[in-house]
This record gives structure tokens, sequence and C-alpha cells, in this order.
């Protein structure tokens, strides 16, 4: 989501002078050159941040997979520790929230 991610961007260190719509109209333009790239693509595949967090040990033994690699169940559990399974939902609660309420 656009929203969530363009905070997130400022929160990570992102320019501070950027305006939020400008993060948000680059997000929508990255993801419309994905639609127009992905299916000229040969090998590709597509994870949604919230989808990772929310099955990372699945998901890790699946890119391993496709990769061709072994998995290590007890690797991606390792790995899967301290992530958060709704990582936009500060942003979400924050922000989305109180737009949607405005529009109700």
């Amino acid at each position: 989501h656009p929203l969530p991610n363009s905070y997130a961007h400022k929160r990570m260190g992102a320019n501070q002078n950027d305006l939020l719509s400008k993060l948000i109209e680059n997000w929508i333009a990255i993801h419309k050159y994905l639609d127009v790239d992905l299916p000229r693509l040969q090998h590709a595949r597509v994870l949604r941040l919230e989808d990772f967090a929310k099955e990372p040990e699945a998901h890790l033994n699946d890119i391993w997979a496709w990769l061709g690699l072994t998995a290590n169940p007890e690797l991606a559990i390792q790995m899967a520790k301290g992530i958060d399974s709704d990582p936009n939902k500060k942003h979400r609660v924050t922000h989305c929230e109180s737009l949607q309420d405005s529009f109700e």
C-alpha cells in the first residue's frame, strides 16, 4: 500500500524534504513499471512484504526451492524471529483509519 510505504521511507531516512505525495507517486509509478515488465520476464516472482511478514518461514523455504536450493527449516525459523507480522499496522492505524473514517 503506498501510504504506509511512504511513511516507512520517511522514517528510514528518506529526504525529509520529499513531500508525502511525491513518495506515493513514486510507489504508483514503480508498480506501473512492474505491471508492464513482469509479463516479459522469464524468471520473476513477486512477494509482497505483507505476505512475507505473515509467514516468513514458509516463504523463505519457497524462495529457496524456487532458486533450486535446499530448504532449511531450522534456518528459516531462526531468520523469522523478530519479523513483525504486520509491518504496516502502525501506519495504517495512525493514518489510514482516520482517512477511512472521513469517507464514511
